[in-house]
């Protein structure tokens, strides 16, 4: 799943990028890229390969909720996530919750805000994963 601050930024910065590696990548023909999602072409893997494009709102958090791979893999990205929303962040954690499941969670971003979850990630969080600055 791919977030980003806002949905302009997410369908015209974030998703256009996305797209682009998709298609530079050795495995591009694995892929069918969308607007809103990047699928498997094999219709085996198609629901369960693949990443959406997913704006989020604070008032309703439970439309980014629902992520879940149980004893598979995860990929979370946050592009801008210094202007994502403490709510989001906490509605994300939740996938963490899933048994002997790989979890990769990515926030890009400047430190535009001295709030945040995303600060806290080079704070109170920093021994969580590994942080390049």
């Amino acid at each position: 799943m791919i977030t980003a601050n806002t949905d302009t930024q997410l369908r015209t910065k974030t998703s256009p990028e996305v797209g682009k590696w998709q298609r530079l990548s050795i495995t591009s023909h694995w892929f069918d890229p969308q607007s809103a999602s990047i699928a498997a072409r094999d219709k085996e893997h198609a629901k369960t390969w693949r990443a959406d494009f997913v704006p989020w709102s604070e008032h309703n958090t439970e439309a980014f909720a629902g992520l879940h791979n149980k004893g598979k893999r995860i990929v979370l990205i946050f592009d801008e996530a210094s202007a994502i929303a403490d709510k989001v962040w906490e509605v994300a954690e939740g996938a963490l919750t899933d048994e002997e499941t790989e979890i990769i969670w990515i926030a890009f971003g400047n430190p535009t805000r001295n709030i945040g979850r995303f600060r806290e990630c080079f704070r109170r969080f920093r021994h969580s994963g590994w942080i390049i600055q």
